[in-house]
């Protein structure tokens, strides 16, 4: 797996709804008026157990997991919008994608650098639009995301709805293949507070799906 495996995983996840795909033939769209950054939770990783109040979210993750600091990615925020090749409209509107989107949770299974990796992310981003409802609105944008860079992203069959832990998800599995290399993801959205939540898991092997099943299985959301 190579080294940057996961400033990929870090730039697909945050750019993955992009703007481009609210606006279609060049329509302007105004984002609906921001909530007040105080407002939202980060959240509190206490040894395996993950709580947010803002969304009233908890879930509990694989107790070997290696937690990825707020420093660590902070710097790799900054290095990945480089990997991206698109013209100045689109990469305007993935950077601005990248602005409101906060990387609430992420874990990897082993240190980067060693072979057979996954990687869970928990991704709040904003949604500028008011027709965004539900998280099948989410996926559906996505897939218009990417048209246009080096990124060629294949979704695997169709986008499936499930009732997890009290709200409904949006379920897609892609295939990510870039300069970078080429991996698999499997994604969960549903959108509450005027915010799409984006879990997302990266993984080569899908022996390593047993992980995130584990993660999902304890994932409740109140007041949806």
């Amino acid at each position: 797996m190579p080294s940057n495996y996961f400033k990929l995983l870090l730039l697909i996840s945050l750019m993955i709804l992009a703007a481009n795909a609210f606006a279609q033939s060049g329509t302007t769209v105004n984002p609906p008026p921001a909530i007040e950054a105080k407002n939202l939770d980060r959240g509190q990783l206490n040894d395996v157990n993950y709580n947010n109040d803002f969304f009233g979210l908890s879930l509990s993750v694989p107790s070997t997991w290696i937690v990825l600091s707020a420093e660590r990615t902070k710097a790799i925020v900054e290095e990945t919008g480089k990997v991206v090749t698109a013209d100045q409209t689109k990469k305007k509107q993935i950077d601005a994608s990248m602005e409101r989107s906060t990387l609430l949770l992420s874990l990897t299974k082993v240190p980067a650098g060693q072979p057979n990796n996954a990687s869970f992310m928990l991704i709040a981003e904003r949604v500028p639009s008011p027709s965004v409802k539900t998280g099948v609105d989410v996926v559906e944008l996505m897939k218009k995301t990417f048209t246009g860079t080096n990124f060629n992203i294949e979704f695997h069959g169709e986008t499936q709805t499930e009732r997890i832990g009290g709200a409904d998800f949006a379920i897609a599995t892609v295939k990510n293949t870039s300069p970078s290399g080429t991996f698999m993801q499997k994604i969960y959205v549903t959108t509450k507070n005027g915010y799409a939540l984006e879990l997302f898991y990266t993984y080569t092997d899908e022996a390593d799906l047993a992980a995130l099943n584990s993660i999902v299985g304890t994932l409740k959301l109140n007041g949806n």
